[in-house]
């Protein structure tokens, strides 16, 4: 689904709260969840970039200065999202089209519904565009190009294929125009998204997430942006708007997706790590449940292993926030990766077979902590 925005201003008005974000202008959340800063700047203060992605572990969660509206990633059934950004000079005011909603995007179009930009949205399904509450509805996604910025989100190298390169989209793109792409792909497409930007004349920001639907409405995601620092910097206001924070890695947009498959990587081997012990403690009568609260509590108190743990404890693989199958397609990528790069990755094999087994179990479309399931049935186990 492909979203416009424009921002309506950042006056203050009365019946407004103040809500602190770290800066030193305060900023206001209306009951819609619009937020408005109170003076003149709109600029966010510097962070310090981290030695080494452990620090960003660390900090998977965090809260966030809005409270974003409703989000409609329920109506939504399609994945993905693009977004068209048209600065409108130094008077803060913002046009956006996201391409492709699912339930990652359209939590994401809402949030800048909220944040008060007007908001244009495209989806191969219309129905599922129009049920973005507050956006206008696109005819193609080539009209997402005619901007200043655009920013996706779609589910695979073959998503982006066709709506970025095969719909005649970037080779339409307006002059000067950002190109953010946020999905998850691969980093031999991403080699390949770069020359052919760089040939249309299109400036391209790697900009994938971690964080799943949830903090993508809350507006709580981690955004990892490689590429050239002045085409970041151009779109660092909407990447604030969209998350928590906006981790800089370089130069180089590859590095932002090597870094997306190394962290989707771990949360995969995490829940392998928690789908065997499980299997281990249930043959002995120990129950998922006793061992999970013990280990998330103390060994491996992180956001992973307790989100993914509790949802093991409670058999609860419905409704999936990030589905077994994609899991598969992001442990795929980074063996690819590692193939290219000469990198040997034998425990992301050993995961991969077990994914590849929930698919043939039939739990590709349950969320990848089903991984456990697979542990306990190869052990002989029924829950």
């Amino acid at each position: 689904m492909q979203i416009l925005i424009t921002s309506k201003g950042r006056k203050t008005r009365s019946g407004l709260k103040d809500i602190s974000d770290g800066d030193s202008s305060p900023v206001r959340v209306g009951p819609t969840g619009r937020t408005q800063r109170c003076g003149a700047s709109t600029s966010f203060p510097a962070t310090h970039l981290p030695d080494s992605l452990r620090e960003l572990a660390k900090q998977m969660i965090f809260l966030r200065y809005f409270t974003p509206m409703k989000s409609t990633r329920e109506r939504i059934g399609h994945h993905g999202i693009i977004l068209w950004w048209n600065l409108r000079g130094a008077n803060g005011k913002f046009q956006t089209d996201p391409l492709s909603l699912g339930s990652m995007g359209s939590a994401m179009a809402t949030n800048l519904v909220g944040a008060g930009h007007r908001v244009t949205v495209w989806n191969r399904s219309p129905e599922a565009a129009r049920a973005v509450q507050g956006a206008a509805v696109a005819a193609t996604p080539r009209e997402a190009f005619a901007g200043e910025a655009v920013l996706t989100m779609l589910a695979d190298d073959a998503a982006v294929r066709a709506v970025v390169l095969d719909s005649g989209a970037l080779e339409g793109a307006a002059p000067g125009l950002v190109h953010v792409m946020m999905a998850t792909i691969s980093v031999a497409l991403v080699d390949e998204l770069v020359e052919r930007h760089r040939a249309a004349g299109v400036a391209y920001v790697a900009a994938p997430v971690f964080g799943r639907p949830p903090a993508a409405a809350a507006a709580q995601l981690n955004i990892l942006a490689a590429g050239d620092p002045a085409a970041v910097e151009r779109v660092r206001p909407l990447l604030d708007s969209l998350g928590t924070r906006t981790w800089r890695l370089g130069d180089e947009p590859r590095r932002a997706n090597v870094a997306k498959l190394a962290g989707n990587m771990m949360i995969a081997l995490a829940i392998e790590a928690m789908a065997e012990a499980t299997a281990l403690t249930e043959s002995y009568g120990l129950s998922s449940r006793d061992f999970l609260d013990i280990v998330t509590n103390t060994l491996f108190a992180s956001p992973s292993y307790k989100s993914y743990g509790g949802q093991i404890a409670e058999g609860r693989y419905e409704p999936a926030g990030f589905k077994l199958r994609l899991g598969l397609k992001d442990v795929d990528l980074a063996l690819a990766a590692a193939a290219a790069s000469g990198a040997a990755l034998p425990a992301a094999e050993v995961v991969r077979r077990s994914l590849s087994e929930g698919i043939d179990q039939d739990l590709g479309d349950k969320d990848w902590s089903a991984l456990a399931e697979v542990a306990h049935r190869r052990a002989g186990l029924s829950r």
